[in-house]
């Protein structure tokens, strides 16, 4: 006899006109298999669970859809984890299993400490949310070292090649806003009032003042090495100074640590690119003397 599981999807809302279905009915089935290999995959016999999962992870309020969505991803390699094992999901047996598999993909490097964090966190707390003991079944102790290395987000060929592709976005559209700034201010957020052409292809920009923002405070991190706090907190510089290849210097505080810390425009630790960064900088002063009369160098709004 076939096995026909209900199908259950979840419809999860995952930008302004984007959302993205997740296949629950991938739970009634070992190994959580892929919707591509359902045919040939075995009945998990754990209907009555998957039915309680699906009506509990449709039914909380809790919780963003985009934060549900990494929760079911990481939730399903949890159950298809256990599933290699043969133990329940829902055991404390299972936890101190997939705790120890982590620890073993880190030490042997198939995987990032973050990551491992991330899929113990996630799991944690699918596993509370069906109503489970997830503090005594998780072990209170820190299971990872920090890691002497941090994983590198792009290589030195990447990060040439991604910022060239930002730093021509942002010239592009923080020309067309200077040009006609009224345009974009008093459209809505989901009108497409710019274009962007790379490799031959436009596209049609929505928001385009907070999208080229954006890049600049990429570029900004990229160019001053400066973290979220600090570059949010630069202002208008009042006069420009050129110095030793730095263009322009200020001090900014950095309230965590209490104190200052200064930030130079015009060169890299690394690579050494004034020309370019102080092209990129005068433009950024004009577009955001433009924009805005505020005082940080980066145009924020408060939400009432």
């Amino acid at each position: 006899m076939t096995y026909t599981p209900p199908k259950l999807t979840i419809k999860l809302r995952t930008g302004i006109k984007q959302t993205f279905t997740y296949d629950f009915t991938r739970f009634f089935y070992k190994g959580v298999a892929f919707k591509r290999d359902l045919k040939r995959a075995e009945p998990a016999h754990r209907d009555a669970d998957v039915l309680r999962w699906y009506r509990i992870f449709t039914e909380t309020n809790e919780y963003s859809d985009l934060t549900k969505q990494s929760y079911l991803r990481d939730f399903a390699k949890y159950v298809r984890f256990c599933d290699t094992k043969r133990l329940n999901p829902e055991s404390s047996a299972a936890v101190e299993s997939w705790e120890r598999h982590l620890i073993e993909q880190v030490r042997i490097s198939s995987m990032n400490v973050n990551s491992a964090r991330k899929m113990i966190s996630c799991s944690k707390k699918c596993l509370e949310m069906l109503g489970n003991p997830s503090s005594e079944w998780f072990s209170p102790y820190g299971l990872f070292r920090s890691e002497p290395n941090p994983t590198q987000g792009y290589s030195d060929r990447e990060l040439s090649s991604l910022i060239k592709i930002i730093n021509s976005f942002f010239r592009q559209i923080s020309k067309q806003i200077i040009e006609n700034p009224s345009i974009h201010l008093n459209a809505s957020t989901n009108k497409r009032t710019a274009t962007f052409t790379y490799n031959n292809h436009t596209h049609e920009i929505a928001s385009p003042i907070t999208k080229c923002f954006s890049a600049a405070y990429f570029m900004l991190s990229y160019y001053t090495w400066g973290n979220t706090t600090v570059i949010l907190n630069m202002t208008k510089p009042k006069e420009k100074i050129f110095e030793g290849g730095k263009w322009f210097e200020q001090s900014v505080l950095k309230p965590r640590a209490n104190k200052y810390v200064s930030i130079s425009i015009g060169d890299n630790g690394t690579f050494h690119v004034p020309k370019i960064a102080l092209r990129f900088f005068e433009q950024l002063l004009k577009l955001s003397s433009l924009i805005s009369s505020d005082h940080h160098l980066l145009w924020q709004t408060k939400k009432d």
